[in-house]
């Protein structure tokens, strides 16, 4: 695969980590705003 795509194994992997991450950091930034929002009320009484 990585001879077809013109890199090493090595670029490969990192390239399809990079990716899974990238994909990783926005599910986790979706879900983080809807637990913000679900929870608006308490993270506003804990901030005061």
């Amino acid at each position: 695969m990585a001879d077809a795509c013109g890199g090493t194994p090595e670029e490969w992997v990192a390239e399809v980590v990079r990716e899974r991450l990238r994909l990783e950091r926005a599910r986790v930034g979706v879900e983080a705003g809807r637990l913000a929002g679900r929870h608006a009320a308490l993270l506003k009484r804990l901030g005061e």
